[in-house]
């Protein structure tokens, strides 16, 4: 990587100037983009060249531009069109790649744009919503497919300006991401933004040296300016991560050797939980001293201000970011207890404050500077005064500004300029604050989202929102107001629930709010609330769509008083959160999205479902499903990471995180050529024969279960000739109760039971001591629900042995009798296992023993052993797009029919 220079900065009278300045820097490093194939450096040099040319393309386009949307994730190809088109004097259009088709079409309309610098997948949607709009589109992803950073046929741009333009000139049209309403064009000038930058720069925050990492959409004012703009001028070097999951963004943190890392608050309060898990999950010894060291650091921090926690806490650091020291936090407000326990890990907080109309600084705390709760002094050039409010009460008021860095009206909207402005001057924020003596300014909420109570007591709902939900109990939670008093939809954290409140969460938060609502004043306490599973609604910068929360509390009350759950139907995308909707982004997540939305229609699920308790995932699922990931996104998941997902979004991030094995169909033929390999020393002792003493215990039992089901089930056995008497088999029968494997010992004979196994969940045959002897007599081999290819090990190893495995197609026992989806597990093991499959058809034990319900019936119980087909035959007589698919459909069919028949 090229060493940093450090010289000063070009004074610039516009950004149309940026571009041909950076050349000067020569072949520092000016960006670090990271990909699934390692990561690609740009010098200075490269990237200016680059944008010039570009700029220069713009410009001789026909129609000439004036403006240009640039809607696509942050790339190197993304810096090249904003800098390409602030060369050519374009006015730069960022707009959010999740926006809802109403507000793209109203940005689209309202912007009066053309020209589209985006991929080629946002290009597709762009014609689907908005197809009454003529629009030029320049394509940023064909320029990679040649060359991360291809340069177009253009010698490089001239550095005088082509087109006239001066500081009061818009150089960038953002749409504020509002939480009420369509959102309104805010122009800021090539002045407002130059201002902003050097005043930055003034600060001292960054330097040439400094690495920052930009895990943050460009659309914002704030990554745009701060993250963009401010470190390019400076000379430092930009580092984009390849996606936004937890060990992406480590690896860019470590590997980019970042200093400063730029986020918003709901960044850092996963960083902070995610730290949380990795120490609670460490050894006991290891998690208290962490834990002991952590709270001396913090101690040490608050009352004499040295900190301490990078050399108590080095481990940690070094796995995170060796070199990492500044969080600069903005976007929305950051909570007291956040920069604390930030602090208190080692790391200095910067904390900015500011809205896309004061692009977007109005004051700033350095990193180790600040005063708790405050959000720093105004910025040098910029003026602040606090204003008297309704129903506020003195000092605190409506924080007016004017300087510099504010913009002059908004796009189109002549009424709403007027509003936003005072008589003498001064721009209406809508934020409560205050100024204290010293000059630091603190924040109490917004003027719009104040809540009077009934009994005439102003609440800020921001403020009482984040003590709730520093109780573990509560995820997230959206306060609103209800009948002249509080009340809150709130979305429970089940994780860290015990396991008896984990099945009534309700019950768990009304715990925590009376909990909560002890330390508060009476009419702060919630007078009511609803739960909901699904995330809160919240813009990409993490603020909640208050108009959104209402509508979802309304939404909830009505189903409450109906007595109805919520639509049991997979989430839409527009219901998930900022980080789930970025989550599905990438091509493979939003594959495997899709694919479990077809395969569990009548689901609620989302990003929060749990797989086990709300999907019904076990340890033949996991076979289909990690078969299904390698097809789709050709990564194969290991049994490591199986073990630690719980939930939807574990296994999306997992996805996301990981890289396609090329050799995984490599890796699948070794598992079924040595499947004892795969297997655990307890499995491989299953397959051994019984010892004498077991083998009489075994004989004992084989004849009790025999006469029983003979007996009081009355069991009639058709086709049992059709078991070959020798060399491997499966049988394959449908599954309607859990008598069914003791219907299947009882038609067998003793011999045939002596070379018979079955596979097993492991939480059923092995969770006690009686248990495990049962099973070991039964030759049940426990499979691991976490390991998916021991399930197919196990059958193989079986195979092998020239034994007779039971396989129950299905999975799991049907509802209603009914044939069920066939998992894909068993076409997987015919794929590579040529033996006979014998379809069997059990009938009558659902009616002995049902589904729902422990309560015996002496019914009779049928058995039907079908023809043995080969795993040829079935490949040959079934549809599908591969040999797992074919097999496993034809074997379906021959169920299927077999039980129609069956007398």
């Amino acid at each position: 990587m090229a060493s940093a220079e450090n010289h000063r900065p070009t004074r610039l009278k516009t950004l149309r100037e940026l571009p041909a300045a950076l050349r000067a820097r020569g072949e520092q490093t000016a960006l670090i983009a990271f990909g699934a194939r390692g990561c690609n450096q740009v010098s200075y040099r490269k990237l200016a060249e680059i944008a010039l040319a570009f700029g220069d393309l713009l410009a001789a386009r026909q129609p000439k531009h004036d403006r240009l949307i640039i809607m696509a994730p942050p790339s190197t190809n993304y810096f090249v069109a904003v800098l390409g088109a602030l060369h050519a004097g374009i006015c730069v259009i960022p707009v959010d790649t999740q926006l809802p088709e109403a507000v793209l079409r109203h940005v689209v309309a309202d912007s009066g744009a053309h020209l589209v610098v985006t991929t080629h997948r946002f290009a597709e949607q762009l014609k689907k919503q908005v197809p009454d709009k003529a629009l030029d589109y320049v394509l940023l992803d064909i320029l990679a497919k040649a060359d991360p950073v291809q340069k177009p046929n253009q010698s490089p741009g001239s550095d005088g300006p082509r087109i006239g333009i001066d500081s009061n000139a818009p150089a960038v049209l953002f749409y504020t991401s509002g939480t009420t309403g369509m959102p309104k064009g805010v122009p800021l000038s090539h002045g407002n933004l130059i201002y902003q930058i050097e005043t930055i720069a003034r600060q001292r925050l960054l330097d040439s040296y400094s690495r920052i990492l930009l895990p943050l959409p460009l659309h914002h004012v704030y990554p745009f300016v701060l993250g963009l703009l401010t470190p390019l001028y400076l000379g430092a070097t930009l580092v984009l991560p390849a996606g936004l999951t937890g060990p992406q963004l480590i690896n860019a943190l470590t590997l980019g050797e970042v200093t400063h890392l730029i986020g918003v608050p709901r960044f850092f309060e996963a960083l902070l939980s995610a730290i949380d898990t990795r120490l609670s999950n460490r050894g006991t010894l290891a998690r208290y001293t962490s834990k002991a060291a952590l709270a001396l650091s913090g101690w040490l921090r608050s009352r004499t201000g040295i900190q301490v926690g990078r050399q108590l806490l080095w481990p940690l650091h070094k796995h995170i970011g060796p070199r990492l020291k500044v969080l600069a936090s903005g976007g929305a407000p950051l909570s007291v207890a956040t920069v604390a326990e930030l602090e208190a890990l080692g790391w200095q907080v910067a904390i900015g404050y500011g809205l896309t109309e004061t692009s977007p600084l109005i004051s700033l705390s350095p990193p180790g500077m600040g005063t708790r709760g405050s959000v720093g002094r105004v910025i040098e050039g910029t003026e602040v005064r606090i204003a008297p409010t309704a129903n506020v009460v003195a000092p605190a008021g409506e924080i007016q500004v004017r300087g510099p860095g504010v913009f002059k009206a908004y796009h189109q909207l002549p009424e709403a300029s007027a509003q936003a402005f005072t008589e003498d001057g001064w721009f209406r924020t809508g934020d409560i604050g205050r100024l204290d003596r010293e000059g630091k300014l603190y924040i109490s909420g917004r003027a719009s989202t104040l809540i009077v109570t009934g009994s005439g007591e102003n609440v800020q709902p921001d403020q009482l929102e984040e003590m709730y939900s520093a109780h573990p109990a509560i995820r997230e939670i959206g306060i609103v107001q209800h009948n002249g008093g509080l009340a809150a939809v709130i979305v429970p954290d089940v994780s860290a629930l015990p396991g008896e409140q984990a099945e009534s969460p309700e019950q768990a938060v009304h715990k925590a709010i009376e909990e909560c609502s002890r330390e508060l004043a009476s009419y702060q306490r919630l007078g009511h609330f609803v739960i909901s599973r699904n995330s809160l609604a919240r813009t990409r910068i993490g603020k909640l769509q208050r108009q959104e929360l209402q509508k979802r509390y309304e939404d909830l009350c009505d189903a409450a008083q109906r007595k109805e759950t919520e639509p049991l139907a997979p989430v839409s995308f527009g219901e998930m959160s900022t980080e789930d909707r970025s989550l599905l982004e990438q091509e493979s997540t939003a594959r495997i999205w899709s694919w479990l939305v077809k395969t569990h229609p009548h689901t609620r699920l989302n990003p929060d479902s749990d797989l086990r308790l709300d999907l019904n995932i076990d340890s033949l699922d996991w076979i289909e499903l990690s078969l299904s990931i390698r097809e789709l996104t050709g990564v194969e998941l290991n049994e490591q990471l199986i073990g630690s997902m719980s939930r939807v979004r574990d296994l999306l991030i997992a996805i996301a995180s990981a890289e396609p094995e090329v050799e995984a169909a490599a890796q699948g033929i070794e598992l079924f050529e040595q499947p004892e390999a795969d297997l655990s020393k307890s499995q491989r002792r299953r397959l051994t024969p019984l010892p004498k003493p077991l083998l009489g215990l075994s004989w004992l039992i084989y004849w009790i279960n025999r006469l029983v089901m003979r007996g009081l089930f009355r069991l009639r056995v058709s086709g049992l000739e059709n078991i070959p008497e020798h060399g491997a088999c499966i049988i394959a029968p449908n599954h309607i109760s859990y008598l069914d494997p003791f219907a299947i010992g009882g038609a067998l004979s003793f011999k045939q039971v002596c070379r018979t196994y079955w596979a097993g969940w492991a939480g059923v045959l092995a969770t006690k001591r009686w248990q495990r002897l049962g099973s070991r007599l039964a030759r049940a081999i426990p499979v691991d629900p976490d390991r998916p290819t021991s399930s197919l090990a196990v059958g193989a190893a079986v195979l092998k042995k020239s034994g007779t495995l039971v396989w129950f197609p299905e999975g799991r026992r049907s509802p209603d009798g009914q044939l069920q989806v066939f998992k894909q597990g068993i076409g997987q093991l015919l794929t590579h296992m040529d033996v006979p499959v014998v379809p069997t058809v059990i009938t009558g034990s659902d009616l002995a023993l049902p589904c729902d319900s422990w309560r015996f019936h002496l019914r009779p119980i049928h058995l039907n052993f079908g023809k043995p087909i080969s795993s040829g035959d079935l490949l040959q007589a079934g549809h599908g797009v591969n040999a797992r698919d074919r097999i496993t459909d034809a074997l379906y069919k021959e169920i299927k029919t077999l039980q129609a028949n069956n007398p």
